[in-house]
C-alpha cells in the first residue's frame, strides 16, 4: 500500500503544544486494520499523526508497570517509520533510522514510547529483548516527552492525537519517499494482556507470545510513505 503526508504552512502550536483544529483534516484519510482510519501531515518541523479505532471501551487502556513493554500489557497504537534513504527495503529487522513510537494510556495518561532500533546517540537506554528462542537488542527504548498526545471519543470509537517533533525521528531524509506502518495493539477487557496485533501494511502478525518478535519491526513488510 502507499499513503501520502500531506504538506501544510506552518502551524502556531497553542500552550498546550496543539496545533490548530485545521490541520487534522489536512492529511489523505487511510483505511486502516479492522476498519480503523489515520492521517498524516506535517509542516516541515511537526509531524501530526491521528489515528481512530472504531472500538467500544478503551482500546489504549494498558496495565503495563514497564515501560519498555507496553507491547505485551494491554492496548497501544502504533507508529513505525524509516527515516534513512540507506536502508535495504527487504531487511528482516530493524536498521539505523528506523523508528517505532508507541502509544499507550497508562494510568489514564497517554504516554509516548520511541524504538530507536540501531545506532542511537547514547547507550543508556539500551534495551535488550530476551526469548527462550531468540534475542533483539534495541540501542534505545525511551518514553518520549517532547510528543504531545491525547485521545478523545465517543461511543464506539477512539481517536489517538500526537504532535511528533521532525527532530525526534532523528533524520531529515524522510522528507520524501520512504516505509512506514501503523496501526495498533489489541489488549484484553481488562487491559492488562495484549492479544492481537494489526497494522495497515504487515498482515505477519500472528505471533503474540514472543518478546522479541513483539518489541521488532520487520521492515520488508512495511508500505510506501511519500512526504510532499
Amino acid at each position: 500500500p502507499e499513503l501520502v503526508v500531506k504538506k501544510t504552512a506552518p502551524q502556531k502550536l497553542d500552550k498546550n503544544g496543539r496545533p490548530p483544529e485545521s490541520v487534522w483534516s489536512a492529511g489523505v484519510l487511510v483505511d486502516g486494520p479492522a476498519g480503523d482510519k489515520f492521517r498524516l501531515a506535517h509542516d516541515g518541523t511537526y509531524l501530526y499523526y491521528a489515528y481512530t479505532c472504531r472500538r467500544h471501551g478503551q482500546p489504549m487502556k494498558n496495565g503495563g508497570k514497564d515501560s519498555t513493554t507496553y507491547f505485551e500489557t494491554g492496548g497501544a497504537f502504533d507508529f513505525m517509520l524509516q527515516t534513512s534513504s540507506k536502508a535495504k527495503p527487504d531487511r528482516r529487522e530493524g536498521a539505523k533510522g528506523d523508528i517505532r513510537l508507541l502509544f499507550a494510556q497508562v494510568g489514564g495518561k497517554v504516554v509516548c514510547v520511541k524504538y530507536d532500533y540501531v545506532g542511537a546517540k547514547s547507550a543508556k537506554n539500551a534495551h535488550t529483548f530476551e526469548s527462550p528462542v531468540g534475542k533483539l537488542k534495541v540501542s534505545s527504548v525511551s518514553v518520549e516527552p517532547s510528543v504531545t498526545t491525547w485521545t478523545y471519543g465517543g461511543r464506539g470509537h477512539c481517536t489517538l492525537r500526537a504532535v511528533i517533533p521532525l527532530a525526534l525521528l532523528g533524520n531529515v531524509d524522510l522528507l520524501g519517499e520512504t516505509r512506514g506502518d501503523f496501526g495498533r495493539i489489541v489488549g484484553d477487557s481488562t487491559g492488562t494482556v495484549s492479544v492481537e496485533r494489526s497494522y495497515w501494511s504487515n498482515k505477519a502478525t500472528s505471533l503474540m507470545s514472543d518478546e522479541p518478535t513483539q518489541a521488532g519491526v520487520e521492515p520488508r513488510l512495511w508500505g510506501k510513505v511519500v512526504f510532499e
